[in-house]
This record gives structure tokens, C-alpha cells and sequence, in this order.
């Protein structure tokens, strides 16, 4: 059985603990009864439900709605309800709990999280983070340059605060907390759950994780033992080093410990893209499969579970109904042979090869290629389809090679029309590639106009960065004399200040400013320099 976090009761509790759920309850029986008896007295009604008659009218006669059912239908909306621990949306959460204990808090007074974060590749993690649970957020810059930016969720911030309270995230000043403790469910939870949890940790409190022949990692202390003493036992149970606690609340873990979370160097990115994709080598099986049913119980991932349990099972349909939560209906369906999208979906990227390729493979460089297409001149459905735009003829033959890569075929639309811009369109499959880059990273839909960030594996794999770059360039860059490259404002605040990091850290290009939105670049020696006869 999967384990499912999130109840209604427990959320409604955070609002009140003696009366929150008490007020749900009495909210939907009134509701109910009056639907089905349209003719009974509001005060009948509200004699039957134990409200006020003034509370009761409110509800029924002026469209009133508590606020903690409010919160219950937005985390429903936002499928964190009765959430399985096979979700990508979980591993979200919990991650997102980790960093509350590692760098961020939650308002003790309003459950609003803060999430702090050091430079661009945390920003990139963060915000990957918080696209998955469905959140958009602001950033808050501190006056001084030194200090940390601040991540704000903006919608539902409070209810999201309230559901990573319920998971175990402390509320108010962490370093005040005497009994502070780790989330009871990381006891029983998957083992990748509890290396994703400290991945995250050790991203944000490590020290010495740029030295890639560090003999091990410094965690920042606080000032309970039995925390400290608790966050060691888990590094040793779910990670195959050690670590020790100093008397002054410093936990040491070993290198074989961080390079077990990290899988390779460099070892900040490493623990980032481990974290946030499941893999060095994105898109998992798990990510694709889960953007299916994402406001949905069961969720995409587990339903394709069920749906293989279904199919392999001789039980009888009642049997299986019962185990598994099904409709007859669904079992008798799949037992005569039709399928779910999701296992459609990925059987189509099983034989196209896009899951979890091998970092230098074409299929994996070829997929990176368009996903920096689509982010700089296309546009992600909200089903999932992608576009791809066509400034200019002499491009279709890069887009080409591409397709090649990744085993796409295409169209071109609009190429004549004076109005229309000119876009590629896939002719087969477009649905569930558009899938496979939206959990690499794409922005989709209305979402991909509230600003844009660099996915986290481009800061890990070199040559996936160089990929990216060269599909921008084509896109938006020129040489006048200088070689430029452009970024439009749609982009927002944060993308230039990503894709500077981006040639620099990754890719050794010296870079300086023409203004804040364009830079003025001298490729390393290794670069292909062709893209710069462009103009």
C-alpha cells in the first residue's frame, strides 16, 4: 500500500485544532441539505448542523465560504491532498520541507514559507520546486549585495505553509528550538525520499562543497543535540558514509556520504539535479508518468502502477477493486485490453528512447537542443504541445540535425504568411515530447510569461549547456564587431543574471555587460563558433 500524506482533517486543524474540522463538516452538511431538500428552513437547517442561523445564511444565502474550507479546496486544486509518496509532486514537497529546516522558515503568525537561496543554481532549484507543487513566488533582494535572496510564494502561500507544517517543517526561529526534530515520515518513507531530504540540506548548509577533493562536508550546527544526533543517524542510514557531531553542534559527513547524494562532480550541482529530477540523467519514468492526472488521486505515476498491478493480476475484479481503490469499471476495461494515457505515453517515449538517457548520448544532447529552441522562440501548450518558432530559413537545417537527434518528425507552418509567424510543429508524438520537456524543465502555458529560469541539469553537464547556449544563440544573438547575445524582457529579472552564471561557471566564457540585457561574450576556445555568422 502507498503511503499518503496530507489528510483533510489534519489541514483543517492548522486553522483551529478544536474547531477546524468541526466547521468543515458542518459547512458540507449544510450544503448537502440543502441541495437535497430545497424547500427546508435555513434554521432548520442550521439547528441540524449545530452553526448559528447567521452563519448558516451566509453559507446558503450570501455564497460565503470559511476560510478553512477555502484552504481545503485550494490544496485540493493543487492535488496536495491525500498526496502518495510515489508523486513527483511529493518529492517536491519534500524537499521543499528540507529546505524549510536548512535555509528558509515559515512565519509562526500567517504559515507564509521563506526560502532562502545563494546564487543562481539554488534560485534554478527552488523555482523548479515550486513549479512542481503548482506555486508562483516573488523574490525579495536584500540591500545588501551579500546577503541571501528570499523566495515568497505568492498564491496559496499560507496553504502551502500549512501542508509543509502538517509534513514536520518547524514553524518560527529554528536556531530558538531546543526539541526541534526531523518529519516523523522520513522514518517509513522510500530511502530516495530521505536522500533527497539531505540533498537539499547539505546544498544549502555544506561547506567546502566547491572543493571537489574535499574530504568531507561541514553542516552549520544548531542549537539542539538531539538534532543534530537525529540528522546523523539519517545521513548513515540513508547514504553509504558516515558522519559525527562535535560538541559545538557541527555535524562532519564524510566524502563517501556526500559523493553517495552528489553521484558525481561537481558536487553542488550534482546534489541539486540528484534532487530535483531523481536523476543525473532527466527525464525519469516517474516525472513524465506524473505529469498525467497532476490534480488527481491517484496521480499519474501511481495510476500507471495500478494499472500494471491490474493487468498481471488473476485476482477477481472485486478483489482488486478493493485492494487498489479502482472502479470495476476502470478493471473490467483494462482486463479487455485499452490503457491508460499515461502508460500510452510512456511506451511512446520508451521506443523513442527519451527517458533517462545517457548524458552524451544524441537523444539526451538532441532533447536539451530543443528545450533551449523552445525556450527562447517557442511555446509549451497547456496540453502539452509544443511549438517551435522560425525566424529565419537558414535555421530549419539546424532544427533539422535536431529532430535527427531525438527521432521527431515535423512540419512548417505559416512559411509564407506575412502575418502568422513561421513555426515548426511536430507531425507524431508532439504531446509527449512536449511532456518530456516540460519535466526537463520547460515553462508551459500562461506560466511560461511569469519569467524563466535555467532547468538545474544545464549547471551540471557541460556539454547540455553548451546545447542550450547554441539553440539561444541562434535565436538571439548577433556580431557587430562584438559578439552579443540578447535577452528579451519577457524573460524577467533573473534569467540574464542565470545565463551569465551559465557561460562563465560552466562554460568559461568571459562576459561583460552592454546592458541589463545584453551581454557581450568571448567563447572558450572549444567553441563552435559557427553560429555566429548569423547576421
Amino acid at each position: 500500500m502507498v503511503s499518503q500524506y496530507v489528510s483533510e482533517q489534519a489541514l483543517a486543524e492548522t486553522y483551529d485544532p478544536e474547531t477546524g474540522w468541526e466547521t468543515v463538516q458542518q459547512y458540507r452538511e449544510a450544503k448537502r441539505l440543502a441541495d437535497n431538500q430545497p424547500t427546508i428552513a435555513r434554521a432548520e437547517i442550521a439547528r441540524q448542523v449545530g452553526r448559528p442561523p447567521s452563519a448558516v445564511r451566509g453559507w446558503l444565502a450570501e455564497g460565503k465560504i470559511p476560510r478553512v474550507v477555502k484552504g481545503l479546496n485550494t490544496a485540493r486544486d493543487r492535488g496536495w491532498i491525500g498526496i502518495e509518496e510515489t508523486a513527483e509532486r511529493f518529492r517536491a514537497l519534500n524537499q521543499l520541507v528540507a529546505w524549510i529546516f536548512s535555509g528558509g522558515g515559515l512565519r509562526s503568525d500567517a504559515f507564509v514559507p521563506v526560502f532562502s537561496v545563494d546564487d543562481q543554481l539554488t534560485l534554478a532549484t527552488i523555482h523548479q520546486l515550486l513549479r512542481e507543487v503548482n506555486v508562483s513566488y516573488r523574490i525579495r533582494e536584500q540591500d545588501d549585495p551579500d546577503r541571501h535572496l528570499e523566495i515568497i510564494p505568492k498564491d496559496g502561500a499560507s496553504i502551502l505553509g500549512r501542508v509543509l507544517t502538517i509534513l514536520g517543517a518547524p514553524k518560527g526561529v529554528k536556531a530558538r528550538k531546543d526539541q526541534l526534530t526531523l518529519p516523523s515520515y522520513l522514518t517509513d518513507t522510500d530511502n530516495a525520499h530521505r536522500r533527497d531530504f539531505l540533498r537539499i540540506y547539505v546544498l544549502n548548509r555544506g561547506r567546502e562543497l566547491a572543493n571537489q577533493e574535499t574530504a568531507g562536508v561541514h553542516l552549520y550546527g544548531l542549537n539542539s543535540p538531539s538534532y543534530c544526533q537525529e540528522l546523523k543517524e539519517l545521513i548513515e542510514a540513508a547514504t553509504s558514509g558516515t558522519a559525527t557531531v562535535s560538541s559545538q553542534n557541527r555535524i562532519w559527513i564524510s566524502s563517501e556520504s556526500v559523493h553517495d547524494l552528489a553521484g558525481e562532480k561537481p558536487l553542488r550541482s550534482g546534489l541539486a539535479t540528484n534532487a530535483v529530477f531523481g536523476s543525473l540523467t532527466p527525464p525519469t519514468e516517474r516525472a513524465v508518468a506524473s505529469t498525467y492526472r497532476q490534480e488527481k488521486t491517484p496521480g499519474g505515476y501511481q495510476y500507471w502502477q495500478l494499472f500494471n498491478e491490474v493487468r498481471e493480476s488473476d485476482a477477481s475484479r472485486a478483489e482488486l477493486s478493493a485492494r487498489t481503490g479502482l472502479r470495476e469499471s476502470t478493471i473490467r476495461s483494462w482486463k479487455r485490453g485499452s490503457s491508460p494515457y499515461v502508460h500510452n505515453g510512456l511506451e511512446t517515449t520508451q521506443t523513442h528512447g527519451w527517458l533517462t538517457p545517457p548524458a552524451e548520448s544524441d537523444i539526451a544532447l538532441g532533447l536539451t537542443s530543443l528545450l533551449g529552441w523552445l525556450i527562447a522562440q517557442g511555446s509549451l501548450r497547456d496540453t502539452y504541445y509544443p511549438t517551435f518558432g522560425l525566424q529565419s530559413p537558414d535555421q530549419e537545417p539546424h532544427f533539422s540535425r535536431i529532430a535527427a537527434e531525438v527521432g521527431v518528425s515535423y512540419s512548417v507552418v505559416h512559411r509564407e504568411s506575412a502575418s502568422r509567424r513561421t513555426e515548426i510543429r511536430p507531425t507524431e508524438d508532439g504531446a509527449v515530447l512536449g511532456r518530456v520537456l516540460y519535466a526537463l524543465g520547460a515553462p508551459r502555458g500562461t506560466k511560461a510569461e511569469q519569467g524563466c529560469l535555467l532547468p538545474v541539469y544545464l549547471h551540471h553537464h557541460a556539454s547540455h549547456a553548451r546545447r542550450f547556449v547554441r539553440s539561444w544563440c541562434l535565436h538571439h544573438a548577433h556580431s557587430d564587431g562584438q559578439r552579443t547575445i540578447n535577452i528579451p524582457p519577457r524573460f524577467g529579472h533573473q534569467f540574464p543574471k542565470a545565463l551569465e552564471t551559465l557561460l562563465v561557471a560552466r562554460l568559461s566564457w568571459d562576459v561583460d555587460w552592454k546592458n541589463e540585457r545584453k551581454l557581450v561574450v568571448q567563447p572558450s576556445e572549444e567553441w563552435d563558433g559557427s553560429i555566429w555568422d548569423l547576421s
